[in-house]
Protein backbone atom coordinates (compact mmCIF):
# COMPACT_ATOMS: atom_id res chain seq x y z
CA UNK A 1 0.00 0.00 0.00
CA UNK A 2 1.15 3.58 -0.68
CA UNK A 3 2.41 5.51 2.34
CA UNK A 4 -0.58 6.53 4.53
CA UNK A 5 0.53 10.18 4.32
CA UNK A 6 0.59 10.16 0.51
CA UNK A 7 -2.70 8.27 0.50
CA UNK A 8 -4.30 10.91 2.73
CA UNK A 9 -3.01 13.71 0.50
CA UNK A 10 -4.38 12.08 -2.64
CA UNK A 11 -7.74 11.11 -1.12
CA UNK A 12 -8.32 14.52 0.49
CA UNK A 13 -10.46 15.44 -2.53
CA UNK A 14 -12.61 12.39 -1.81
CA UNK A 15 -13.04 13.55 1.79
CA UNK A 16 -14.08 17.00 0.57
CA UNK A 17 -16.56 15.53 -1.90
CA UNK A 18 -18.21 13.30 0.69
CA UNK A 19 -18.24 15.88 3.49
CA UNK A 20 -19.25 18.93 1.44
CA UNK A 21 -21.47 17.36 -1.25
CA UNK A 22 -22.87 13.95 -0.30
CA UNK A 23 -23.39 14.44 3.43
CA UNK A 24 -25.36 17.71 3.06
CA UNK A 25 -27.50 16.16 0.31
CA UNK A 26 -28.25 12.96 2.25
CA UNK A 27 -28.73 14.48 5.69
CA UNK A 28 -32.05 16.07 6.53
CA UNK A 29 -34.52 16.42 9.37
CA UNK A 30 -33.78 17.10 13.01
CA UNK A 31 -35.55 14.02 14.35
CA UNK A 32 -37.79 11.23 13.16
CA UNK A 33 -41.58 11.53 13.39
CA UNK A 34 -43.29 9.67 16.20
CA UNK A 35 -44.52 6.15 15.49
CA UNK A 36 -48.33 6.36 15.20
CA UNK A 37 -48.88 2.82 16.54
CA UNK A 38 -46.57 3.47 19.50
CA UNK A 39 -48.46 6.68 20.31
CA UNK A 40 -51.82 4.91 20.05
CA UNK A 41 -50.67 2.26 22.51
CA UNK A 42 -49.28 4.94 24.81
CA UNK A 43 -52.68 6.63 25.05
CA UNK A 44 -54.47 3.30 25.60
CA UNK A 45 -51.92 2.42 28.28
CA UNK A 46 -52.52 5.73 30.07
CA UNK A 47 -56.30 5.12 30.06
CA UNK A 48 -55.88 1.53 31.32
CA UNK A 49 -53.68 2.73 34.20
CA UNK A 50 -56.12 5.50 35.08
CA UNK A 51 -58.94 2.96 35.30
CA UNK A 52 -56.80 0.60 37.37
CA UNK A 53 -56.90 -2.19 34.77
CA UNK A 54 -53.51 -3.74 35.56
CA UNK A 55 -53.79 -6.79 33.29
CA UNK A 56 -54.62 -4.71 30.22
CA UNK A 57 -51.92 -2.17 31.15
CA UNK A 58 -49.33 -4.95 31.39
CA UNK A 59 -50.30 -6.32 27.95
CA UNK A 60 -50.22 -2.88 26.37
CA UNK A 61 -46.86 -2.09 27.96
CA UNK A 62 -45.35 -5.28 26.50
CA UNK A 63 -46.69 -4.43 23.03
CA UNK A 64 -45.47 -0.87 23.31
CA UNK A 65 -41.99 -1.99 24.42
CA UNK A 66 -41.67 -4.13 21.28
CA UNK A 67 -42.07 -1.07 19.03
CA UNK A 68 -39.73 1.84 18.33
CA UNK A 69 -41.11 5.16 19.53
CA UNK A 70 -40.34 6.85 16.22
CA UNK A 71 -41.02 6.09 12.55
CA UNK A 72 -37.98 4.19 11.23
CA UNK A 73 -39.10 4.87 7.63
CA UNK A 74 -39.71 8.59 8.06
CA UNK A 75 -39.12 10.04 4.54
CA UNK A 76 -38.15 13.39 6.04
CA UNK A 77 -35.23 11.99 8.02
CA UNK A 78 -31.83 10.94 6.62
CA UNK A 79 -28.35 10.65 8.07
CA UNK A 80 -25.03 10.00 6.31
CA UNK A 81 -21.76 9.48 8.19
CA UNK A 82 -18.27 8.93 6.80
CA UNK A 83 -14.93 7.67 8.08
CA UNK A 84 -11.76 6.81 6.20
CA UNK A 85 -8.45 5.27 7.21
CA UNK A 86 -5.86 5.30 4.41
CA UNK A 87 -7.63 3.61 1.47
CA UNK A 88 -10.37 1.95 3.58
CA UNK A 89 -13.61 3.86 4.02
CA UNK A 90 -16.96 3.30 5.63
CA UNK A 91 -20.18 5.21 5.12
CA UNK A 92 -23.09 4.79 7.49
CA UNK A 93 -26.49 5.73 6.07
CA UNK A 94 -29.93 5.91 7.67
CA UNK A 95 -32.29 5.72 4.73
CA UNK A 96 -33.64 3.43 1.99
CA UNK A 97 -31.46 1.03 0.04
CA UNK A 98 -32.21 2.81 -3.24
CA UNK A 99 -30.53 5.95 -1.92
CA UNK A 100 -27.62 3.92 -0.54
CA UNK A 101 -27.12 2.50 -4.03
CA UNK A 102 -27.24 6.01 -5.51
CA UNK A 103 -24.54 7.13 -3.07
CA UNK A 104 -22.38 4.17 -4.08
CA UNK A 105 -22.82 5.00 -7.79
CA UNK A 106 -21.88 8.63 -7.21
CA UNK A 107 -18.80 7.64 -5.22
CA UNK A 108 -17.77 5.20 -7.96
CA UNK A 109 -18.16 7.88 -10.63
CA UNK A 110 -16.27 10.53 -8.62
CA UNK A 111 -13.35 8.23 -7.90
CA UNK A 112 -13.18 7.08 -11.53
CA UNK A 113 -13.53 10.52 -13.14
CA UNK A 114 -11.73 12.74 -10.66
CA UNK A 115 -9.16 10.46 -8.99
CA UNK A 116 -8.65 7.81 -11.69
CA UNK A 117 -9.36 5.09 -9.15
CA UNK A 118 -11.71 2.13 -9.46
CA UNK A 119 -13.83 0.92 -6.57
CA UNK A 120 -13.76 -2.85 -6.17
CA UNK A 121 -17.38 -3.92 -6.61
CA UNK A 122 -16.64 -7.16 -4.72
CA UNK A 123 -15.36 -5.29 -1.66
CA UNK A 124 -17.64 -2.25 -1.80
CA UNK A 125 -20.81 -3.65 -0.29
CA UNK A 126 -24.10 -2.25 0.89
CA UNK A 127 -24.81 -4.00 4.18
CA UNK A 128 -27.86 -3.72 6.43
CA UNK A 129 -26.18 -3.33 9.82
CA UNK A 130 -29.14 -4.78 11.75
CA UNK A 131 -29.06 -8.09 9.93
CA UNK A 132 -25.43 -8.45 8.87
CA UNK A 133 -22.10 -7.11 10.05
CA UNK A 134 -20.03 -4.73 7.94
CA UNK A 135 -16.26 -5.28 7.98
CA UNK A 136 -13.95 -2.32 8.54
CA UNK A 137 -10.30 -2.40 9.64
CA UNK A 138 -10.67 -5.98 10.84
CA UNK A 139 -13.76 -5.32 12.98
CA UNK A 140 -17.37 -6.32 12.48
CA UNK A 141 -19.71 -3.35 12.81
CA UNK A 142 -23.37 -3.88 13.63
CA UNK A 143 -26.18 -2.05 15.38
CA UNK A 144 -27.82 -3.12 18.61
CA UNK A 145 -31.39 -1.92 18.31
CA UNK A 146 -32.54 -2.47 21.85
CA UNK A 147 -31.61 -3.40 25.39
CA UNK A 148 -33.80 -4.75 28.12
CA UNK A 149 -36.52 -5.76 25.65
CA UNK A 150 -37.05 -2.23 24.28
CA UNK A 151 -36.44 -1.45 20.62
CA UNK A 152 -34.79 1.78 19.50
CA UNK A 153 -34.90 3.29 16.03
CA UNK A 154 -31.35 4.59 15.91
CA UNK A 155 -29.63 1.64 17.56
CA UNK A 156 -26.17 1.85 19.05
CA UNK A 157 -23.06 0.88 17.12
CA UNK A 158 -21.18 -2.24 18.18
CA UNK A 159 -17.63 -3.21 17.25
CA UNK A 160 -16.91 -6.93 17.39
CA UNK A 161 -13.77 -8.91 16.77
CA UNK A 162 -14.61 -11.66 14.24
CA UNK A 163 -14.91 -15.04 15.95
CA UNK A 164 -12.32 -16.62 13.65
CA UNK A 165 -9.75 -14.00 14.71
CA UNK A 166 -10.40 -14.90 18.36
CA UNK A 167 -10.09 -18.61 17.62
CA UNK A 168 -6.83 -18.12 15.75
CA UNK A 169 -5.45 -15.99 18.57
CA UNK A 170 -6.39 -18.57 21.21
CA UNK A 171 -5.00 -21.45 19.17
CA UNK A 172 -1.40 -20.65 20.22
CA UNK A 173 -2.38 -21.25 23.84
CA UNK A 174 -4.27 -24.51 23.28
CA UNK A 175 -3.30 -28.13 22.73
CA UNK A 176 -6.13 -30.42 21.72
CA UNK A 177 -8.67 -27.77 22.65
CA UNK A 178 -7.37 -27.41 26.22
CA UNK A 179 -5.13 -24.74 27.80
CA UNK A 180 -1.44 -25.48 27.26
CA UNK A 181 1.47 -24.51 29.49
CA UNK A 182 3.50 -21.54 28.29
CA UNK A 183 6.86 -22.68 29.56
CA UNK A 184 8.73 -19.76 27.99
CA UNK A 185 6.92 -17.45 30.43
CA UNK A 186 7.07 -19.51 33.61
CA UNK A 187 10.26 -17.94 35.02
CA UNK A 188 9.17 -14.35 34.40
CA UNK A 189 7.76 -12.00 37.02
CA UNK A 190 3.97 -11.88 37.29
CA UNK A 191 3.85 -8.40 35.79
CA UNK A 192 5.84 -9.53 32.74
CA UNK A 193 3.58 -12.56 32.24
CA UNK A 194 0.45 -10.41 32.34
CA UNK A 195 2.09 -7.90 29.97
CA UNK A 196 2.99 -10.70 27.53
CA UNK A 197 -0.59 -11.98 27.44
CA UNK A 198 -1.93 -8.42 27.22
CA UNK A 199 0.30 -7.64 24.24
CA UNK A 200 -0.97 -10.73 22.43
CA UNK A 201 -4.64 -9.98 22.99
Amino acid sequence: MVSPILCNIYLHRLDDYVENTLIPEYTRGTRRNRNAEYERLRHRLARARKRGNRDLARQLRRRQASLPSVDCRDPGYRRLRYVRYADDMLLGFAGPKTEAEAIKQRLTKFMRDELRLNLSQEKTLITHARTRAARFLGYEITTQTGTGGRKTAEGSMRLRVPIQVIKNSCATYLRGGKPAAQRALQNLHDHDIVAAFGAHY
